[in-house]
C-alpha cells in the first residue's frame, strides 16, 4: 500500500516536471498550424496498402584479425525514380554501418576508452513497415567479447523512417497530425510503462533519475504494430543495460491523431514498378482471456481458457460471440470416470482435457479464430474444433465464398490445389478431391493463407490442407482487392497466372487473341525477348515487362501446367 502511494506521488512530481520541460521547450513542442489533408478517422480505418518495391539481403562476411564480421545488408528496388532507390539504398547501407560504429563507441565508453577486442561483430537490418509511401526499416549491431574468461554480448538498436516520394528521412513529429499533442500522449503512456514495470523504484537498475521526457531528435520506429520509443543515450535516465530499451505504444493509444497514412500517400500515384496489395490494420475489437481454469486430480489434468470479446460496441454481437467461445465440455462427467479409474486401477493415470481460444487474424475488420476442445480418456482423444470468421464491416459471420471475389470460382481453385499436394506428397494417390467436399464453414485464415477442411461426409483420409494465398491468387481475394492492387490486374490478362493453377473459369470467356496473349505473357514476367512486332509493341506497353535476352526459358511447375491448358483452350477455338 505504502509503495502505491508513493508511486501515485511520484508519477504526479514527474507529469508536472514533465509538463513544465515541455513548456518551455527543451523537449518537442505540438506544431502549430494545418494541412490540407483527408484523414479517415482512425476507429474507421481498416487498411493502408503496401508499396510496390522489391527487396533482398546482400550478406558481406570478413574477419579483422581474430574477429569474425558479418553484415547483412538491404538492397531495395522497384523505384521508378532511380535516384530515390539510389538514395533509399546508400543511407540504409549507411545506417546498418552506424549502428554498429555507435555500439563500439558505447563499449568503448563504459571501458575507460579502450574496448575489448570482439570476438564476433554482426550487424542486419528488417523492414518493419512497407506500406502508404513510407518505409521504416531497423538496424541491429551485436558483438561478443570476453571479460574475466566469460562471453559478454551488447546490442544496439536503431531504426529509420522514409518518405518514399523524396527519399527524405522522418522524424517523431511527421507521423503525427500537425498540432497534435503527441508528446504528451508518448510521455504519459511512458510514464505508465515506468510504473507498471517498477522502474521508478529506488533499488531499480533501470533508472538513474526520474523520466524527463521524449527528446529532440528522440530515436523511434514504426509498424502497424505501433510506435516503438527507442530509450538510447539521448534518454539519459535510463541505465544503459547493453541491450536494447523500449517502450511498444500501440496503434490503438496513438491512432487518432496519426497523419503517417495520408501524408505522403494520396492513392492515385505508384511510384513503383509492380503494385501493392491492401495490408489489414489491427482491429480494436479482441478476445481477451479472462480466466484461465487448470485442476490436476489424482490421474488427470484439465485446463480451461475462458474469456470474453472486448471493444465491441454491438451487445447482441458481442453475446453472440461469446457464447460462441465457451467450454461445453463436460467436466463433471470426466471427473467421475477419472475418479473411478483411480478406485479400479490407483496410479494409472486416466487423460486430460482442454479447451482454448486462438486468434488467427484479428485485422481489417475481420476476426478469424479457432476454438479447440481436446478430450483424452485412456489414450483415446476426441478433437473438436469450432471456427469463428466474422466481419465487422458487414456484421456478418463469414462464409468461405467471402473470401473471394464474386465471379472468382474458387472452389474448382482450391481442389486443384489440394490435389496437387496429395501427388506431392502421395504419388499413388489416383482419386481427385471433388470441390463439393469443400467446406463453408469448417475453416480459418490470417494474413498469409488458409486453413480449409473437407465436409464431414467426405471420405478422404487428410481432413485439412493449409493454402498460401500465392497460389490461389492475390487478385482473387476480395480481403486484399481494390486500390491499388486493380492497377495490377487490369495490367494482365490474367493476373497471378504465375503463382497459381488457372481453372476453366479463368479461361471459357477468354477470345482466342486474349489466350494467346496470357499465355506469352507467363513468359513475358520472366522478361523473354520477343520477335513479333505485334508481341514487342504490346508487352513494351507494360509497365511491368523488362526484356531479359539471358532468360533461358524456363518455367515453373504450375506455369507449364497453365501454358498447356491455355494452349488447349487455344485449339478449341
Amino acid at each position: 500500500m505504502r509503495k502505491s502511494i508513493l508511486a501515485t506521488v511520484l508519477l504526479l512530481i514527474i507529469l508536472t516536471a514533465t509538463a513544465a520541460c515541455q513548456k518551455s521547450g527543451s523537449g518537442n513542442t505540438a506544431e502549430t498550424g494545418t494541412e490540407n489533408l483527408s484523414i479517415m478517422p482512425f476507429s474507421e480505418r481498416r487498411f493502408i496498402f503496401t508499396n510496390g518495391l522489391d527487396y533482398s539481403e546482400k550478406l558481406v562476411s570478413s574477419q579483422e584479425g581474430s574477429t569474425k564480421i558479418s553484415k547483412s545488408y538491404l538492397v531495395f528496388s522497384g523505384f521508378k525514380n532511380k535516384d530515390v532507390e539510389e538514395k533509399i539504398n546508400q543511407d540504409a547501407a549507411r545506417t546498418i554501418d552506424q549502428t554498429m560504429e555507435e555500439l563500439l563507441a558505447n563499449t568503448a565508453a563504459e571501458n575507460g576508452g579502450k574496448a575489448p577486442v570482439p570476438e564476433s561483430k554482426e550487424s542486419s537490418a528488417n523492414v518493419v513497415y512497407n506500406c502508404n509511401n513510407v518505409l521504416f526499416i531497423e538496424c541491429y549491431a551485436n558483438e561478443e567479447f570476453t571479460v574475466n574468461s566469460e562471453l559478454v554480448s551488447r546490442q544496439r538498436l536503431k531504426a529509420v523512417g522514409y518518405d518514399l516520394n523524396t527519399g527524405a528521412k522522418l522524424q517523431l513529429k511527421d507521423l503525427f497530425k500537425k498540432g497534435s499533442g503527441y508528446e504528451k500522449l508518448i510521455n504519459d503512456y511512458i510514464l505508465m510503462h515506468i510504473i507498471e514495470n517498477n522502474y521508478d523504484d529506488p533499488d531499480s537498475a533501470f533508472m538513474s533519475k526520474p523520466f524527463q521526457g521524449i527528446r529532440e531528435g528522440q530515436s523511434f520506429s514504426f509498424s502497424v504494430e505501433g510506435l516503438k520509443i527507442i530509450l538510447d543515450e539521448k534518454n539519459d535516465e535510463f541505465e544503459d543495460l547493453g541491450y536494447p530499451n523500449t517502450v511498444n505504444i500501440p496503434l490503438s493509444v496513438i491512432g487518432d491523431e496519426l497523419a503517417v497514412f495520408d501524408r505522403y500517400y494520396d492513392g492515385k500515384t505508384n511510384l513503383f514498378e509492380k503494385n501493392g496489395i491492401k495490408k489489414l490494420l489491427p482491429n480494436l475489437s479482441e478476445f481477451k482471456v479472462t480466466k484461465l481454469f487448470q485442476e490436476s486430480g489424482k490421474n488427470y489434468n484439465i485446463y480451461i481458457e475462458e474469456g470474453e470479446f472486448i471493444n465491441i460496441a454491438d451487445a447482441a454481437v458481442k453475446t453472440m460471440l461469446d457464447n460462441l467461445t465457451v467450454c461445453r465440455i463436460d467436466l463433471d462427467g470426466f471427473r467421475k470416470k477419472a475418479a473411478a479409474q483411480a478406485a479400479a486401477n490407483p496410479g494409472k493415470n486416466f487423460g486430460n482435457v482442454n479447451h482454448d481460444v486462438s486468434t488467427m487474424l484479428n485485422s481489417g475488420g475481420y476476426m478469424s479464430i479457432v476454438v479447440s476442445d481436446a478430450v483424452d480418456e485412456n489414450g483415446e482423444i476426441q478433437e473438436t474444433s469450432k471456427y469463428i470468421n466474422y466481419d465487422f464491416n458487414n456484421k456478418s459471420m463469414m462464409k468461405l465464398k467471402d473470401i473471394f471475389f464474386g465471379n472468382f470460382d474458387y472452389k474448382t481453385a482450391i481442389a486443384l490445389i489440394i490435389n496437387n499436394q496429395y501427388k506431392e506428397y502421395n504419388p499413388d494417390h489416383l482419386a481427385d478431391v471433388s470441390k463439393d467436399a469443400i467446406s463453408e464453414d469448417d475453416f480459418f485464415f490470417d494474413e498469409s493463407g488458409l486453413e480449409i477442411h473437407l465436409n464431414p461426409q467426405s471420405e478422404e483420409s487428410y481432413r485439412s490442407f493449409w493454402i498460401p494465398y500465392e497460389k490461389i491468387g492475390w487478385e482473387n481475394l476480395a480481403l486484399f482487392g481494390g486500390g491499388t492492387g486493380k492497377a495490377e490486374v487490369d495490367q494482365y490478362i490474367i493476373a497471378g497466372s504465375d503463382s497459381r493453377y488457372l481453372t476453366d473459369s479463368d479461361l471459357s470467356a477468354l477470345t482466342k487473341e486474349q489466350l494467346e496473349i496470357a499465355r506469352n505473357e507467363i513468359f513475358a514476367r520472366h522478361g523473354y525477348v520477343f520477335k513479333t512486332q505485334d508481341y514487342i509493341d504490346y508487352f513494351n506497353s507494360k509497365s511491368w515487362y523488362k526484356p531479359d535476352p539471358n532468360y533461358s526459358g524456363n518455367l515453373s511447375d504450375i506455369e507449364e501446367y497453365n501454358v498447356n491448358l491455355i494452349k488447349k483452350y487455344e485449339n478449341e477455338h
